[in-house]
């Protein structure tokens, strides 16, 4: 899992979620993504994935983060960035697999 130690970039990511969940903020989703690639590049990086141009990251990223956003409940406790990982992770796992 990738760890943020800025607690202020942490906040602002949950404040974009709830901006695309609730407001429905297509400028929000953009600012969130943004935020979120270092979490892709790294999780792509430990999924042994090496050849970005090969596959399409950058959709897949995109659909992974979209279907976080808008399935993610924060009253079960758990942050967006650690759902939003786990979420990219299995994307990247079954494309993995179904690409062999």
């Amino acid at each position: 899992m990738v760890q943020l130690d800025d607690q202020g970039m942490v906040r602002r990511i949950e404040e974009l979620v709830y901006l695309v969940n609730f407001k429905k903020d297509n400028e929000a989703f953009e600012q969130l993504f943004l935020c979120l690639q270092p979490i892709i590049k790294a999780k792509y990086k430990n999924c042994g994935l090496k050849d970005l141009e090969k596959i399409d990251w950058l959709q897949r990223s995109l659909d992974s983060c979209y279907k976080a956003c808008y399935s993610f409940c924060s009253s079960k406790g758990v942050p967006f960035i650690s759902y939003y990982e786990s979420l990219l992770e299995k994307q990247i796992i079954y494309f993995s697999e179904k690409n062999k």
